[in-house]
């Protein structure tokens, strides 16, 4: 994989964490709100832990094609298979 491809995936990939973070920062008050009455602080951050894995799992599952993808393309678009 050449340089600037490199960059280019390293970049995108501060830029999608960056992306993932964002929203979860503007959970906190409601966090602190529900870890006040422990039955619903539980449900509510087994929710959110729930939604934050899923969001990292689709951004890794994004990165990972990205990168396959420019991987073909350094090769000069043959497929391994």
């Amino acid at each position: 994989m050449s340089s600037t491809g490199l960059k280019s995936l390293c970049i995108s990939s501060k830029r999608s964490i960056n992306d993932i973070s964002e929203p979860s920062s503007t959970l906190c008050p409601w966090k602190k709100l529900f870890q006040a009455i422990p039955v619903a602080g539980m449900f509510f951050g087994a929710y959110t832990n729930r939604k934050a894995l899923e969001e990292v799992a689709e951004a890794a599952r994004m990165l990972y094609r990205k990168r396959r993808i420019l991987e073909r393309l350094a090769q000069g678009g043959k497929s391994a298979e």
